[in-house]
């Protein structure tokens, strides 16, 4: 299992809709969560917009991916994307954060909790399985490793059970020129935050990086948080 590494150009949902506004697509009552003759599947159905439809329509092929996913032969039911819905069908505190960004109604919580509850009852009995590839810690860096540990924001109340980094030696980026601009490696944090409100554990992905100084020469390392995604734990 690996991460994605680079941070995704568009929100999947605005790119969702945009397709459904241009085709005319809409889901079926049928396939809507809490459908099945619910007094929410009945409001949903007649009230409401089209925006949540699309939105609940990519909640439920996340967790027919989640129902689907096999370690043998692993599917991306787990990966980070935009939006992140897994994060907000495990976490009622990052749910509630959710609602508050988009000023949900109570219809529109009401229905997407039911979405979400739906997508966390599919992912207890398979995110426990899914956990990072031992190929992103293969390399050792004490130093880079102290580092990304006490850049973590969360490092007081987070239990580390691997760290280490995917990358031997330093990546160089370069300018159109082919100048450097900085060197990095990736960083991996496999662990369990206590203050969580799930029970399952966190892959993070950080940067350790050195910016160019000119003249062969590079600045003070850091380090910086790329990804936080949902795994299970060892």
């Amino acid at each position: 299992m690996k991460t994605s590494r680079t941070v995704m150009a568009s929100n999947r949902v605005v790119s969702i809709l945009a397709t459904a506004l241009l085709i005319g697509a809409y889901t079926p009552a049928s396939t809507l969560p809490g459908s099945e003759g619910s007094s929410v599947g009945r409001r949903v159905n007649s009230q409401v917009d089209l925006r949540l439809r699309v939105i609940l329509d990519d909640i439920n092929k996340k967790k027919r991916e989640v129902e689907n996913y096999d370690r043998a032969s692993p599917n991306k039911a787990f990966e980070i994307g935009t939006p992140y819905w897994m994060r907000f069908a495990v976490s009622k505190r990052a749910r509630e954060s959710y609602f508050k960004d988009v000023q949900a109604n109570d219809a529109y919580r009401s229905a997407l909790n039911e979405a979400f509850d739906s997508l966390a009852e599919a992912a207890a009995a398979k995110l426990p399985l899914y956990k990072p590839s031992a190929e992103v810690f293969q390399f050792r860096d004490p130093a880079g490793e102290q580092m990304a540990g006490r850049g973590m924001k969360n490092a007081t109340t987070l239990k580390v059970h691997r760290i280490g980094f995917e990358e031997a030696t330093w990546l160089i980026e370069k300018n159109d020129f082919g100048i450097p601009l900085n060197r990095y490696k990736h960083g991996y944090i496999w662990g369990r935050d206590s203050a969580d409100d799930h029970s399952y554990c966190h892959l993070y992905v950080v940067y350790l990086q050195q910016n160019y100084s000119g003249g062969g020469t590079y600045g003070q390392a850091f380090t910086k948080i790329r990804d936080d995604q949902i795994v299970g734990c060892p």
